[in-house]
C-alpha cells in the first residue's frame, strides 16, 4: 500500500468521527509511520 493510500483509508475510516484540526494530525501521523522501517511495537511492550 502506498502512503496516499494509507492516508486515505485511516481518514475515510475516522474522518467522520473527528475535527478537521484532528484528521489533518491523524493524517500526518499516517504519513510518518507509513515512512518508517516494520517494526514491532507490541513485541517490545509484552518483552518488558
Amino acid at each position: 500500500m502506498n502512503r496516499k493510500d494509507a492516508i486515505a483509508w485511516v481518514l475515510s475510516v475516522c474522518a467522520p468521527c473527528l475535527r478537521l484540526l484532528q484528521a489533518k494530525t491523524l493524517s500526518e501521523l499516517v504519513e510518518a509511520a507509513v515512512r518508517c522501517p516494520r517494526i514491532s511495537l507490541l513485541r517490545e511492550r509484552t518483552a518488558g
